[in-house]
C-alpha cells in the first residue's frame, strides 16, 4: 500500500526538517559567539576564517531546509509531484 510509505517519507522529512533546525540553532549561536571574539581592531584571520565557515554552513542548512519544504508536500502526493 502507497499510503505507509507516504506517511513514512513524510515522518522522516520532518525529523529531517527538525535535525536542520537543531543545526541551525547552533550554528546561529556559534556565530553569535564567534562575532564576540572578533576585535574592534586587528581581526585576526583565524576568527575570520571561523566566523566564514559558520556562516557557510548555516546558508547550506538554510537552503537545505527550504529545499526539504518545499520537497515535503511533493513527496505527499502518490505520483511524487
Amino acid at each position: 500500500m502507497n499510503g505507509g510509505k507516504i506517511r513514512i517519507s513524510s515522518t522522516r522529512a520532518m525529523d529531517r526538517i527538525e535535525m536542520l533546525k537543531k543545526r541551525l540553532t547552533e550554528l546561529e549561536n556559534a556565530i553569535s559567539e564567534t562575532e564576540k571574539r572578533l576585535p574592534a581592531h586587528s581581526i585576526k584571520p583565524p576568527v575570520m576564517h571561523d566566523l566564514l565557515d559558520l556562516e557557510d554552513e548555516r546558508d547550506r542548512v538554510l537552503q537545505e531546509i527550504a529545499q526539504s519544504t518545499s520537497g515535503s508536500s511533493r513527496s505527499e502526493t502518490p505520483d511524487g509531484e
